[in-house]
């Protein structure tokens, strides 16, 4: 139990949210259970129309799976311009007082004290959850209302600190975009078109998208670049998916589910060779860049910092990179924009699992951007980052905040916190 003395439950100070919707009259931002992972709601994926039910949640509810083993997918709802709707694995919690704030419950959610208790009351084998009395029966300790305004301000200064790295980051594709002419380009799908025979014997394949004329005017774009240009196989080096861990040696094993939206690995798996999964073959160090090949996944890519520099694994499941002609932040930039994007999706084939091959991933066009370019997309990319590390340090603060006032007592946590937020304040003006 939770330690502390605690008068009353989760349900006294929060509705249990159960509204759902099976079809939608206009688009909405819909999120899975991956987008809970990093603690912020940010990307999702604009639907005109669902196939299956899914919770409703507003801006200020706090949302937590009950699925999976890490429980870990959790995260306040931000103001978006549109509907936003959720798995159904999600519990929406809306706040019904002023005592304590969704961002108190997200804070103590987080606590290890909170994720045992979740874990162990978990049901089942192939998809374990947690019953949802466990958490609308949790206890919440009275010494959080003190807190409660100093945790509000801490997560409040998280979620703009987090906003501000993904606005920087995204002025970088702008760079990008615009040193490449294509500022204003927006592919264009064509019903039909004419390509020769000799051009499915060249390509080796006949699926109508991949001729594409969309697919020739990026590359071509790419190609009149005045930098000049060149394919992945030559400007890059492709790191073998063949490395054997060692059974006994703790290894950092990366996933999909670990890349955010800004080109960043958070959180991953930390297990021992011999525990690791048989895709765990891909050895990454500092600089690198790790690119999805699953089609539906295309947009995880990210760079590889410092704390991955050593005994760092990722998924077969993705292409390994480096270059000594263009940094990683730029080859990052490129990869993830629409330039980027499209000739990944166009290498795609299969039918069980559709991906981009190594062989296809070669041929991707790439453009031999400026040093003066890459220099200010890397110097952007580096404050992005820079910003993203406050806000999970923001998040991490709330925690402890909350585990100080219950281990030890309210003026303890609220001194620590502020004195937390003023130094990410300082770090960030």
């Amino acid at each position: 139990m939770l330690a502390g003395k605690s008068s009353k439950t989760v349900t006294d100070f929060f509705f249990h949210v159960v509204d759902v919707c099976k079809e939608i009259s206009r688009d909405a931002i819909c999120y899975d259970l991956t987008d809970g992972l990093q603690k912020f709601f940010e990307k999702g994926v604009v639907v005109s129309g669902i196939a299956s039910a899914k919770k409703i949640a507003q801006e200020g509810d706090f949302l937590i799976s009950r699925l999976r083993s890490y429980l870990q997918e959790m995260g306040i709802v931000e103001k978006r311009q549109k509907d936003q709707i959720f798995s159904t694995e999600f519990l929406v919690f809306r706040q019904k007082t002023n005592q304590i704030s969704s961002f108190t419950l997200f804070a103590l959610c987080m606590t290890d004290t909170v994720q045992t208790i979740l874990k162990r009351g978990q049901y089942g084998t192939e998809h374990p959850r947690f019953y949802d009395f466990l958490l609308t029966k949790l206890p919440v300790p009275d010494c959080l209302s003190a807190i409660d305004p100093s945790i509000q301000k801490a997560m409040q200064q998280a979620l703009r600190v987090r906003a501000l790295s993904r606005d920087i980051y995204h002025q970088t594709q702008s760079i990008l975009l615009s040193e490449l002419g294509l500022t204003n380009w927006r592919p264009n799908h064509q019903s039909w078109f004419v390509k020769h025979y000799t051009d499915l014997q060249k390509a080796e394949r006949i699926d109508a998208d991949y001729f594409q004329p969309k697919y020739d005017e990026i590359v071509n774009a790419i190609q009149n670049y005045s930098g000049g240009y060149g394919v992945v196989g030559d400007l890059l080096n492709l790191k073998a998916k063949n490395h054997n861990p060692d059974g006994a040696r703790e290894y950092k094993y990366i996933e999909l589910a670990n890349i955010t939206e800004n080109g960043e690995v958070a959180g991953c798996t930390t297990a021992q060779g011999r525990d690791l999964p048989d895709r765990a073959r891909c050895k990454v160090a500092e600089n690198d860049v790790i690119v999805s090949s699953v089609e539906g996944s295309l947009e995880k890519i990210a760079m590889i910092r410092e704390e991955y520099s050593r005994d760092s694994l990722c998924s077969t499941g993705f292409h390994v990179v480096n270059s000594e002609i263009i940094n990683p932040e730029t080859l990052l930039v490129f990869l993830k924009s629409v330039a980027g994007r499209m000739q990944l999706k166009k290498g795609c084939s299969g039918t069980i699992l559709t991906a981009i091959s190594e062989d296809e991933f070669r041929k991707i066009v790439l453009p031999t951007i400026s040093k003066e370019k890459q220099a200010q997309i890397k110097e952007k990319v580096a404050e992005s980052f820079a910003l993203s590390k406050q806000s999970k340090h923001l998040l991490e603060s709330a925690k402890r905040a909350v585990e100080i006032a219950i281990e030890e007592n309210e003026r303890a946590a609220v001194k620590w916190l502020e004195k937390q937020t003023e130094n990410a304040n300082r770090a960030i003006r």
